[in-house]
């Protein structure tokens, strides 16, 4: 299921507790000027690639690998996630936290075949 609408909020409405109050959130009526139509998705598209993210998405696996790697500080686009230390579960981990964190479904034989920060953001389209 896909919104038909969005609102755009400075910040979330919180109970005492710290969690999201559904109860105060808007709905599109009650904040007129504030809401935006969600864009329609091309349902043919089943990539899940987004074209201009790749810097971005070049970014944040390199964050990633660095979280996923305790002895390694920094991380260049060219350096390979296994040559590092890396091992295929905590790919997989990685692959699939990239997908949460940015909405690109990697494939994973192919993520395997490219496993560097410039070429996982390749895979996901936005380089040539």
């Amino acid at each position: 299921m896909l919104p038909n609408r969005l609102i755009v909020l400075e910040t979330l409405p919180t109970t005492a507790h710290g969690k999201i109050d559904r109860a105060r959130l808007p709905t599109p009526t009650d904040s007129p000027g504030h809401d935006h139509p969600a864009e329609a998705a091309d349902p043919s598209d089943r990539s899940g690639r987004l074209g201009d993210l790749s810097g971005d998405l070049e970014d944040i696996v390199r964050e990633l690998f660095v979280e996923n790697l305790p002895a390694v500080d920094a991380v260049r686009p060219g350096d390979d996630f296994f040559s590092l230390g890396g091992d295929s579960i905590k790919f997989t981990r990685l692959i699939s936290t990239v997908a949460k964190r940015t909405g690109v479904r990697l494939p994973l034989r192919d993520a395997f075949e490219a496993a560097t920060p410039a070429g996982l953001a390749a895979l996901a389209g936005g380089r040539t």
